[in-house]
């Protein structure tokens, strides 16, 4: 705490206010911290739905591919 504070505010309230603004800075910093959390969880539950898409898309494409070539075999083959 600067000088000129504590000789203003005396050593009660100069601790006071230190203590004030350390009771603030904590309450910032678990918000933040919680925050974070949260939308980490939103981000993780968005990579996994874009994950489950990207798996159905590749199967049908497969299927298709699959009864494509099937397809040509049997043209080929008769």
């Amino acid at each position: 705490m600067p000088f000129v504070v504590r000789d203003k505010f005396g050593p009660e309230g100069s601790e006071g206010l230190e203590m004030m603004f350390a009771d603030a800075y904590t309450l910032a910093n678990e918000s933040f911290e919680k925050r974070l959390e949260i939308e980490t969880a939103k981000f993780r539950l968005a990579v996994a739905e874009l994950r489950f898409e990207m798996v159905k898309w590749m199967f049908l494409f497969w299927a298709a591919e699959l009864a494509a070539i099937a397809g040509i075999v049997f043209a080929i083959a008769r």
